[in-house]
């Protein structure tokens, strides 16, 4: 296991160019599974990020761990949750692997997927039981960012996994505030029918209403008006 001085032993050598049958052999012969690099990444981290399904089956089977981190506390599932490793990211959670830890930043596995848009694999995480409603370091959740970054896809799939429609991040704003101040109409009508509060109010008490005119966002504007005169009308 002498590392070379950029802190990589062959095992995650192999694992890094795909040499199933290399790694293999340094298995057998006894090499160190969980040796970690200068950054803390295993060979078992590095087969999650490349999507070497092979080399990550070699592992487990060899008893590799399946949740040691790195020194930005990312576990392997986080890695193939990032790259959208949707095959890598099944086995582990097959292997018993924890899908609710939390990286330095507070994200996990299901964040890293969300963040990226990996839609196949939070989908996998979110029917795997995964926490919805945990929190990054600014304190938004999965929904929040993916109202944020407009994918509609994403924020129909964690509404109906369960996630808290009206969690507040660091700034008091909930997903709808995301999805207003963004312009992103699809998401407030989704969030809207999920039941989101369209009077609720950030630390300045301004509303999702507020975002979307303060932004210049007249589609949303009108929306939250029409679903305030309905409920006036209803009531």
């Amino acid at each position: 296991d002498l590392q070379t001085t950029v802190g990589h032993a062959g095992l995650r050598l192999a694992v890094r160019y795909g040499h199933t049958e290399i790694a293999r052999l340094l298995l057998e012969a006894g090499a160190n599974k969980n040796l970690q690099g200068n950054t803390g990444v295993t060979a078992l981290m590095g087969a999650a990020e490349s999507g070497h399904k092979e080399i990550t089956q070699l592992l487990l089977q060899a008893g590799a761990a399946v949740d040691m981190r790195d020194k930005d506390g990312r576990t392997a599932l986080m890695f193939a949750a990032a790259d959208g490793h949707v095959h890598i990211a099944k086995l582990l959670l097959e292997s018993g692997t924890n899908k609710d830890f939390q990286d330095s930043l507070g994200y996990t596995a299901l964040i890293h997927a969300e963040r990226r848009g990996n839609f196949e694999t939070a989908r996998l995480l979110a029917e795997a039981g995964a926490d919805k409603d945990l929190q990054g370091s600014t304190s938004v959740t999965a929904l929040m960012g993916a109202a944020k970054s407009g994918q509609e896809d994403m924020v129909q799939l964690i509404l109906q996994a369960g996630a808290a429609v009206d969690m507040r991040d660091n700034d008091s704003y909930t997903a709808l505030m995301h999805a207003a101040r963004h312009g992103h109409v699809g998401v407030a009508r989704l969030l809207l029918q999920a039941g989101a509060d369209k009077d609720a109010q950030d630390q300045f008490g301004v509303t999702p209403f507020g975002h979307a005119v303060s932004n210049g966002h007249g589609e949303i504007a009108q929306l939250l008006r029409a679903k305030t005169r309905r409920i006036i009308a209803a009531d």
